[in-house]
């Protein structure tokens, strides 16, 4: 029986973020990319007809902020959610708000210039 990946939407407004997602989760073989959106509206209309298993969701966002976006999310189509933003420090105002919209968990962005916060990053973001 072949084990089933688990099917991943990305809702990030920085294409270069996008990217760095992208490319990271599609080198774990027990995930799969089924799409991208750059702002909230779009991420509506990828979640119902993609229908994935978890979305990864930054906070910062155009039109609607990410965990306004997750509320009504949460109410109208269910998604297990890893907000992923600069703006999520463990134990910070936005990191409790996005728990308390439905995340199931939160990550910050890494920083770019460094190496070893890319590599970390990158394991638990696979891991999450």
């Amino acid at each position: 029986m072949k084990n089933k990946k688990i099917r991943v939407l990305i809702v990030e407004d920085s294409a270069v973020m996008r990217k760095i997602l992208v490319e990271i989760m599609s080198r774990d073989p027990g995930l799969e990319v089924v799409g991208t959106a750059p702002d909230a509206l779009i991420a509506r209309d990828k979640l119902v007809a993609l229908k994935p298993d978890v979305m990864t969701l930054d906070i910062s966002l155009p039109q609607m902020d990410g965990i306004s976006f997750l509320e009504k999310v949460m109410c109208y189509f269910p998604t297990r959610t890893l907000v992923i933003s600069s703006s999520t420090d463990p134990g910070s105002a936005n990191a409790l708000r996005a728990f308390s919209a439905g995340a199931i968990g939160v990550i910050g962005k890494p920083q770019m210039s460094s190496v070893e916060a890319m590599q970390d990053f990158c394991t638990e973001l696979v891991e999450r």
